[in-house]
């Protein structure tokens, strides 16, 4: 399902393209978009976003990524400090600066290789409490973004969120509930098969739900016809041709 980017003609998904292109619409006209991307492993999550990617590119729009490791031992928050790191790769000086803004110490907290990028702040005071201190961050990392889609319109794109860690859920939840009147859609893949009751991410996509810009796509596999077309443009390419058998519903 890995893929470099969206490579030669893409083959499939229109209805679920479509969705989603009227979603980075919305985007870009100040109303913000959830569009979580579900289905099994190989179907095509990630190269679908990958032409969610260059759908963005084509209308002036920054795509930003963090993937969910699936090797342990990564730190909490791991796909939303890449996609901080890609900003900040991304976008100017000035432009960090303006969107990071007063919220610099809990970023460079967060992350140590981001202090040197970030605007001079005094240091926050810690928190003894930490449902408070938690608060906080959220709130400093919705900021970013919103102030971040002021300037340049977003589409955020977080993969394999079946193997993300609480603490990204929940700020997964936060984001998506303040992302609403800015020019941001947050795009999340996941293997539906792997959530199950117990799972966080199901308590997630509960809440994800709730709110009215919220849209849940399920990917399925290809029609005949679809079939066909991805067989011949794999052979075009000259790439060996897997035996694919028709998936319905």
């Amino acid at each position: 399902e890995r893929t470099a980017g969206a490579v030669g003609r893409f083959v499939g998904r229109a209805k679920e393209l479509a969705i989603i292109e009227r979603s980075l619409e919305s985007a870009r006209a100040g109303q913000g978009r959830i569009v979580m991307l579900a289905g099994p492993p190989g179907i095509g999550k990630t190269r679908t976003a990958h032409q969610a990617a260059a759908l963005a590119a084509a209308n002036g729009m920054l795509t930003l990524w963090g993937r969910c490791p699936e090797e342990p031992g990564a730190p909490p928050y791991w796909p939303w400090m890449q996609a901080l790191r890609a900003f900040v790769a991304a976008a100017g000086t000035e432009a960090v600066h303006a969107a990071v803004s007063h919220a610099a110490p809990l970023i460079g907290a967060l992350d140590a290789s981001l202090a040197p990028h970030l605007p001079p702040c005094p240091p926050t005071p810690p928190r003894a409490d930490a449902a408070r201190a938690r608060f906080q961050l959220f709130d400093a990392i919705s900021g970013v973004w919103q102030r971040a889609a002021a300037q340049r319109p977003l589409l955020l794109v977080l993969d394999d969120l079946h193997g993300a860690d609480v603490a990204t859920l929940k700020l997964l939840e936060f984001v998506g509930r303040e992302c609403g009147s800015s020019a941001l859609l947050l795009l999340g893949t996941y293997r539906d098969a792997e959530v199950t009751r117990t799972h966080p991410l199901a308590d997630t996509l509960g809440m994800l739900a709730r709110y009215s810009h919220t849209t849940r796509l399920k990917l399925a596999g290809f029609s005949e016809a679809e079939t066909a077309q991805f067989v011949e443009e794999m052979a075009g390419r000259g790439q060996v041709v897997p035996l694919v058998r028709r998936c319905s519903g």
